[in-house]
């Protein structure tokens, strides 16, 4: 139905927005139709398991010339994987519509005995790729040191949490000042109720996260990945630390825990970066001036 519909309507362009579906790549290869696909995925998508995966994106690779990555890192997978193809590959990075209006005006309810506390904040799929391993280890550890925090993760379902939990085989359970809140369709009720937020993924070939949380102006601790590269300058608009360790995580909690003055410089500063440089109308006149060259190319 799909090639039938493309042979009626004929398109100049087919746009593909993932690199794991050839089926549209293939049409647009049958038909001689530009083909245009904008890759979000990371490491795992460029050496998959599945053997389907893996062909679909060998037969992408083949007949598509035309690419969008959302990062450096990004772009520097698929050309390796392009290898000495003529193809174009223009790196744009993901943006983000934001006003200073669409802060709320209240936070999450926390438990009682929490308002006086530092929050500090996951949010994300509860997954190990996420690193919320490493969030809950370091938790784990500096609320043995001290009472001041409590550490609040947001994503997934109560189930999946305690899933998770008993996945990271943590002695004698979490301690109560970690407390889990199911995902929520406004995530920044949560921002705001951060006081230091965390991205601690293994692998991130962008996220949206960082520049959430910096428009909302939360200090933020990011993991030394693809799209952190892009978006942060450590010591400058955020403290970014080496990928799963906890260790390094716990120290850069610490030290903007410590340091007003410091969280207050980072989240300005990240603030104004992002909003200059990341903001969801760059990304889209980007996009609509390189769809536009191919189109008369």
């Amino acid at each position: 139905i799909i090639f039938l519909n493309l042979l009626v309507k004929r398109p100049n362009l087919i746009y593909v927005n993932t690199i794991t579906n050839s089926r549209p790549v293939l049409f647009a290869h049958l038909l001689g139709i530009v083909c245009l696909v904008h890759v979000h995925e990371g490491k795992q998508y460029f050496s998959p398991l599945n053997p389907g995966t893996k062909r679909s994106i060998e037969l992408i690779l083949k007949y598509c010339s035309n690419y969008i990555c959302v990062s450096s890192g990004v772009e520097e997978l698929l050309l390796k994987k392009l290898g000495s193809s003529l193809a174009t590959v223009r790196q744009i990075h993901n943006g983000i519509s934001f006003q200073p209006s669409d802060i709320p005006s209240c936070k999450l309810q926390l438990p009682a005995g929490c308002a006086s506390k530092k929050v500090i904040g996951f949010i994300g799929s509860l997954t190990h790729r996420k690193g919320l391993d490493i969030f809950l280890q370091s938790a784990v550890s500096l609320l043995a040191l001290r009472d001041d925090i409590i550490f609040l993760v947001v994503g997934g379902t109560e189930l999946e949490f305690k899933e998770f939990v008993a996945s990271c085989s943590i002695s004698n359970g979490l301690p109560s000042q970690i407390i889990h809140q199911p995902f929520l369709q406004k995530p920044a009720l949560a921002y705001k109720t951060f006081d230091i937020f965390c991205m601690t993924s293994r692998e991130e070939p962008f996220g949206l996260v960082n520049l959430e949380a910096a428009c909302m102006k939360v200090p933020v601790i990011a993991t030394d990945v693809d799209g952190s590269r892009d978006i942060f300058r450590h010591g400058e608009t955020a403290i970014i630390v080496p990928p799963g360790d906890h260790l390094s995580l716990m120290n850069a909690i610490m030290l903007l825990l410590d340091n007003q003055r410091l969280c207050n410089k980072i989240a300005a500063a990240a603030c104004d970066h992002v909003s200059r440089n990341f903001s969801r109308r760059k990304f889209i006149a980007e996009v609509s001036e390189y769809v536009e060259s191919l189109m008369i190319s």
